[in-house]
């Protein structure tokens, strides 16, 4: 996955709120970025088919470097969709204690932030079985973005960035009537990202590198 450093973004913004502290700067457009990514859930990524394991039931996501899992937007298990249910509801419905038993999957849950597990433990093991559509965001710690991120809403991110900046009171840079339209470009550019993300125009190659085994 090719990226951009989020130093590349600065200028997009910099020139705005003269006499920010670039570190304020590059924190905002940040959490621009990845406020955008969770709205939107433009940043998708198409799992690369993992095998699954006999008796193995959970199988975890490993994202790239830079990124956390917004939602995990569907799982096909040996090209069946299976459908996303919450611990209470295969609590309740299977009450025979699903996590023990063997067969094939219909549902899954996630038992952690990027773990997925399955209802039913696989009887047998099947080489790229497993896959799953994502939606990713930058990290906190992230130093850089999809490079289709900055190409194609640098502009939306920095009017998100902005929006918080000149909105804080008694700063040299200080905007807020300036501040307030940017909030409304952010909140347009939102929308818009929402929809191009529903066209499936971001999804992009991820490569799971690591099965790490969380039960079984």
């Amino acid at each position: 996955m090719s990226t951009v450093s989020l130093n590349d973004s600065l200028e997009y913004v910099m020139a705005d709120v003269p006499g920010c502290p670039r570190n304020l700067v590059l924190r905002e457009i940040r959490e621009a970025a990845i406020e955008l990514c969770e709205f939107s859930y433009i940043w998708r990524v198409e799992m690369i088919s993992l095998g699954i394991l006999a008796g193995i039931s959970a199988y975890e996501i490993e994202k790239p470097a830079g990124s956390n899992l917004v939602k995990v937007l569907g799982v096909r298990v040996e090209d069946r969709n299976i459908t996303p249910k919450t611990q209470d509801w295969l609590d309740r419905v299977d009450a025979r204690g699903w996590r023990d038993l063997t067969g094939t999957a219909q549902y899954y849950m996630m038992d952690e932030s990027d773990v997925i597990l399955l209802n039913r433990k696989p009887k047998d093991s099947v080489t790229s079985a497993l896959k799953a559509s994502l939606c990713l965001k930058p990290a906190r710690s992230a130093t850089t973005i999809p490079e289709f991120l900055f190409e194609d809403w640098i502009t939306v991110i920095a009017n998100g960035a902005k929006s918080k900046l000149m909105t804080i009171q008694n700063k040299t840079w200080s905007n807020p009537e300036l501040g307030i339209a940017m909030i409304s470009l952010f909140k347009a550019g939102k929308v818009r990202a929402r929809i191009e993300a529903k066209k499936g125009d971001s999804t992009a190659d991820l490569r799971v590198n690591r099965r790490r085994i969380v039960s079984g």
